[in-house]
């Protein structure tokens, strides 16, 4: 942490956190609560774009109709590579004085020590509620910098005038060239300004399981995700054939449910719906409208749904390479279809090559 330090009174105390990421590995984050953070004082804006869904599988059809090679990275320590728009003092956490001995001086320590001591933050240090937005214009700065162009449509979507192109999920990304050599050479300029791991051809990102074929399809599922929903909530119960019981209807009459597991199991279904699995899409949305009252009949609905995603764990979407791009949208509306509120139901998707990439 870039660090000043001052006699003045904090306005965001510290706290810390520590979490495994993978067996054997430790990591200890120091953040501020920002919480303490007042708005007009501390913060002004905070809201920071992400990259879209719709446009992440965009990428992946666009990247599969041409053969684009694709290379996963991850930014470490991303927001605390963006300045600071405020003047933001924290409270030095126990045992500072002691882990920097080394570069502070007697009477630095002294003054830390003595509790009236404070840290001025330069750097958007993780916990800050602006901390997000910050990065996300640094990043998109130094992007427009070595000469790519933000999307017009999601702000976290980049490309060149060389037909290279990525996206960015407040610390993870893909990006997508004509070649292994261009998208090396694009990675090792961003490395020359950020702190990047280079994962390789993209197995696993945002919850997505991705598999690259050798003729240039890609597979993007939740294989995984979708059987372990079904061991969650639905063990031992047979496999649906279909995601919602045929001329079934959802009567908020029957006696009451399990409101938390009913949200559990509408909030899992929902990951799901909006990823990979436009098959579920119109079933979780229709369960998703009771979630305030649940009854027991709209449990059993969601897990017929939850029994049905479990047992085609295996779909997805499937982007095929094709010597051309096209697109195609659907759209239709029932007529006062609702048997409750007489209102009407519509949906929508659009296909890339035969794929959905929005619904």
């Amino acid at each position: 942490i870039n660090t000043l330090l001052c006699q003045s009174q904090p306005s965001a105390p510290p706290l810390p956190v520590f979490h495994h990421n993978n067996p054997g590995t430790r990591k200890a984050r120091l953040v501020a609560c920002g919480y303490s953070q007042v708005q007009g004082v501390d913060f002004f804006d905070i809201s920071s774009p992400v990259a879209g869904k719709d446009s992440i599988r965009t990428l992946f059809a666009v990247a599969a109709q041409k053969n684009l090679f694709m290379l996963q990275y991850d930014f470490e320590k991303a927001y605390i590579n963006a300045d600071l728009d405020t003047i933001v003092y924290m409270q030095p956490p126990d045992g500072f004085a002691e882990l920097l001995a080394d570069f502070l001086t007697p009477e630095q320590i002294t003054l830390l020590n003595s509790g009236n001591a404070v840290l001025k933050l330069n750097k958007a240090l993780y916990g800050l509620k602006q901390s997000g937005l910050l990065w996300f214009i640094e990043l998109r700065d130094f992007f427009i910098s070595i000469g790519f162009k933000q999307c017009e449509s999601d702000p976290c979507v980049f490309f060149d005038s060389q037909g290279n192109f990525t996206f960015v999920h407040v610390d993870d990304g893909i990006l997508f060239a004509d070649t292994e050599t261009t998208a090396t050479a694009i990675l090792e300029t961003m490395k020359q300004r950020y702190s990047i791991k280079c994962l390789g051809q993209p197995k696993n990102v945002l919850g997505l399981s991705i598999e690259r074929y050798t003729n240039g399809d890609i597979f993007v599922h939740q294989r995984n995700y979708c059987q372990s929903m079904g061991k969650t909530y639905t063990p031992g119960v047979p496999a649906k054939a279909t995601p919602m019981i045929a001329g079934a209807a959802l009567n908020p009459d029957s006696p009451p449910g399990d409101n938390h597991v009913y949200a559990e199991m509408i909030g899992t279904l929902l990951f799901a719906a909006t990823s990979t699995r436009p098959d579920i899409a119109c079933a979780a949305s229709m369960e998703s409208r009771f979630m305030q009252e649940p009854s027991k009949a709209h449990v059993a609905f969601a897990r017929n749904t939850i029994g049905y995603t479990a047992a085609t764990a295996d779909y997805g979407l499937l982007f095929k390479s094709a010597p051309e791009l096209k697109i195609e949208v659907y759209c239709d509306a029932s007529f006062a279809g609702d048997e409750h509120e007489r209102r009407s139901r519509s949906g929508y998707f659009t296909a890339i090559n035969g794929t959905p990439v929005s619904w």
